[in-house]
């Protein structure tokens, strides 16, 4: 799956949904170069920060992610995203 407009950029940020039964699972946020100029900061990787998990009901996901560069990070972050 993928997210397109997570902090107002248009590239998107691309996870595995990985299903432990038919109501709920866990998502995971492969390591992935993100966006080529992150604020004037170069290029931005994304990697995997904590634990993302998605329900059936409510329909609903988090992703747990971190944004770095070459001068550091920008923190690690939990999205929660619900229809």
């Amino acid at each position: 799956m993928q997210v397109v407009g997570l902090w107002g950029m248009s590239t998107p940020l691309k996870f595995t949904m990985s299903w432990i039964d038919l109501e709920h699972g866990t998502t995971t946020v492969p390591t992935q170069a993100w966006v080529s100029d992150l604020f004037g900061y170069g290029q931005a990787t994304t990697k995997q920060s904590g634990n993302g998990t998605f329900t059936v009901t409510p329909n609903q996901f988090s992703l747990g992610y971190e944004h770095t560069v070459s001068a550091g990070s920008f923190g690690k972050y939990v999205s929660v995203f619900e229809k």
